[in-house]
């Protein structure tokens, strides 16, 4: 989802295309911990990640009941 939204704004791809190529003019190796330098990149990861959730509901179940008001669940 994140490529679909990024190629839907011409402006986000390009920021994040400099981003990347910032990167990778600034290291002749890039290590894991270069990662966390791209941080408009992380933030349309994220972005994209909140717009449509990888999982859109997790269930949950309770092990004791709950009494909300005069109800008991």
């Amino acid at each position: 989802m994140t490529l679909f939204f990024l190629a839907l704004n011409p402006e986000s791809q390009r920021r994040a295309q400099e981003e990347v190529d910032a990167l990778f003019e600034s290291n002749e190796s890039l290590r894991f911990g270069d990662i966390s330098k791209l941080k408009y990149l992380r933030m349309c990861l994220k972005e994209a990640m909140r717009l449509h959730a990888p999982v859109p509901l997790i269930g949950r179940t309770t092990t004791e009941a709950i009494l909300l008001g005069s109800h008991s669940l």
